[in-house]
């Protein structure tokens, strides 16, 4: 309390002092006893008795009295005296604090994706064969019945039972593929294994005692390629002509127009189709041979039993040879060709050659000569 009235005492003793100063200085003004008795002296009666008796006057019979000395003015008590205390300037507020950013929590680690069970692919459906005319015979235009569940297997809809699909390919790979066997020949064997053949056979009049038997041999061929594998078959015969001058004219039937993956259905299928066939016509294995090669596979077995047996002209070696260098011809690079044709003479010996000479140019000498009953005669692969 004493300390926060110091600066307020120290005023007022200074204006005290002050006071004290100017009441002394009025006082030294104001004139002495001499000059009183002196203005007396000279004034007359009547001015002595003026009603008016100055203050100076009165005080000029009294002695004259020493200045007092000016005393310090009382300093009252701080508890009596009252003052307007200063408005204390308002306080500077402190400078706010920044609040701390709250840190996010590092998220938990997340845990890894449970491995999902691979689906399969669904095997690709089987493309339609392409328009063909109506025929009662041809078993690929009868409807197909419905498939059944495999063998082994219940018609429940449990998740783990699977009906086979006798249409689905299999993707096996090169090294798996089987080497190709026909009435005595071998396509594959000690080489890479054929990915696609075709079959092209002799359907003419002169096979009607022996188409069954090299049907069944056909069959079995078919029935030992692999799923990876694909195939397809040319049948050679002829009609007679429609002049009714007891010509014939060509005619080839094809299983299929590109070869087709050897699955369960498509052997059942071309089983089926061969069982169909009748044997008519002449013999000429050049227009199965052109057939076949427009399918562009990498094996043609070709078998006939002769060439030209009723009917027309026997064609020449040479010519022949010359069109199928032409549909079949050489890498200039490795020097061979893109289809290898190898060649069975059935039962009786080549009249001019042509099978043989066929087989030496395209087939890497793939050529041989079957009995009816199934011997091999001089086979030359």
């Amino acid at each position: 309390m004493i300390a926060a009235s110091a600066p307020w005492l120290a005023s007022v003793g200074v204006h005290a002092a002050l006071l004290v100063g100017a009441v002394a200085l009025w006082r030294a003004s104001l004139p002495g006893p001499a000059a009183v008795g002196d203005l007396l002296a000279t004034a007359g009666p009547s001015e002595r008795r003026g009603t008016v008796t100055p203050l100076a006057l009165l005080r000029s019979t009294e002695p004259a009295r020493p200045l007092a000395q000016p005393q310090p003015a009382a300093v009252q008590s701080p508890s009596t005296l009252t003052f307007a205390r200063p408005t204390p300037p308002p306080p500077i507020p402190p400078a706010p604090t920044p609040a701390p950013t709250p840190v996010a929590p590092s998220p938990a680690p997340l845990a890894p994706p449970a491995p999902s069970t691979p689906q399969r692919p669904a095997p690709p459906t089987q493309p339609a064969p392409p328009d063909r005319q109506a025929d009662p015979s041809d078993p690929q235009q009868r409807p197909a019945a419905p498939a059944g569940p495999a063998a082994g297997q219940g018609a429940g809809s449990g998740s783990g039972a699977r009906l086979h699909d006798p249409d689905a390919p299999n993707d096996q790979p090169e090294a798996q593929r089987r080497a190709v066997s026909f009435a005595g020949l071998v396509a594959g064997e000690g080489e890479r294994p054929p990915e696609s053949v075709v079959y092209v056979v002799d359907a003419s009049g002169p096979m009607v005692t022996t188409l069954r038997e090299v049907f069944a041999e056909l069959t079995r061929s078919i029935e030992s390629l692999d799923a990876g594998q694909r195939f397809s078959v040319v049948l050679f015969q002829g009609e007679p002509a429609p002049s009714g001058d007891g010509e014939h004219r060509s005619v080839v039937l094809t299983f299929s127009p590109q070869p087709v993956p050897a699955t369960r259905g498509s052997k059942d299928r071309a089983a089926a189709w061969l069982a169909a066939v009748r044997p008519v016509g002449p013999s000429r294995p050049l227009d199965g041979i052109r057939a076949a090669l427009t399918m562009r596979p990498e094996v043609v077995f070709v078998l006939s039993r002769a060439i030209q047996r009723t009917g027309g002209p026997t064609p020449a070696v040479g010519q022949a040879l010359r069109e199928l260098d032409g549909l079949n011809p050489r890498s200039d690079l490795s020097g061979k060709r893109p289809v290898s044709i190898k060649t069975v003479q059935f039962v009786d010996p080549d009249p001019v050659g042509l099978m043989r000479a066929i087989a030496a140019e395209h087939g890497q000498g793939g050529a041989a000569r079957l009995e009816s009953n199934h011997r091999v005669l001089t086979p030359r692969r």
